[in-house]
């Protein structure tokens, strides 16, 4: 979907003098609108769209779509495109991170029955910490092994390490017990003023540069 329509900017957004995303550094994008007068997705026109472009993956998804996605209407264009092109490795992929919410309360529609490859974030509606899931087929699709391509492209393909937050989080466990820190102070609340107890002064300056020193070491081994 394009972007000012609504889609994600990582679904191939590109301007006409600029691309501007890395999917569309990398790969060739066309996006579907929007049929102004309904708001709605515009199928008959993506259709057509497909039809010319003859793409190896239609992307379902936005950002900023108030609607539900016709799901059953998509697979159909994609059965379309795939008669067309008459060769393997053509897939329909939802990328659900904004509603997957929505999507598990049920509250909007189940894409896994129509879609080939299904992606989530974990940390927006699903409210988790930061990360994210794919979903797909187990079964080959189309002869592919849908199995083996992604795991491969994940690790090592694109992502040095899945648990970074893991690491730091065991980095600061480390110098918590070698230090013997005690992490916080004793709070109370009196009359509506917070007061901390800092008597341990020496103990509290010691975490003050433990922290420093974490940060230090995480700003070495990351792009921040």
């Amino acid at each position: 979907m394009d972007l000012p329509h609504g889609g994600h900017l990582s679904h191939g957004f590109m301007t006409p003098k600029r691309r501007v995303s890395g999917t569309s550094i990398y790969f060739e994008s066309m996006p579907y609108r929007l049929d102004e007068s309904t708001g709605l997705i515009d199928y008959d026109m993506l259709e057509k769209t497909a039809t010319l472009f003859r793409p190896k993956l239609i992307i379902v998804g936005a950002s900023a779509y108030p609607r539900d996605f016709n799901y059953p209407r998509m697979r159909k264009v994609y059965t379309y495109i795939l008669i067309i092109n008459n060769s393997v490795g053509d897939f329909l992929m939802m990328e659900m991170a904004h509603i997957s919410g929505l999507v598990t309360a049920s509250v909007l529609a189940d894409p896994f029955e129509y879609c080939d490859v299904v992606t989530t974030t974990t940390h927006k509606s699903l409210r988790g910490p930061r990360g994210g899931m794919i979903f797909f087929k187990k079964d080959h699709v189309l002869w592919v092994d849908m199995e083996s391509a992604i795991n491969n492209a994940v690790f090592p393909g694109l992502q040095e390490h899945e648990l970074l937050l893991v690491q730091i989080c065991k980095l600061v466990k480390l110098v918590v017990v070698l230090m013997k820190l005690q992490i916080g102070c004793d709070v109370c609340l009196k009359e509506g003023v917070l007061q901390m107890d800092l008597e341990e002064h020496r103990r509290f300056v010691l975490y003050l540069e433990a922290v420093q020193q974490i940060c230090t070491r995480i700003c070495k081994h990351s792009d921040i």
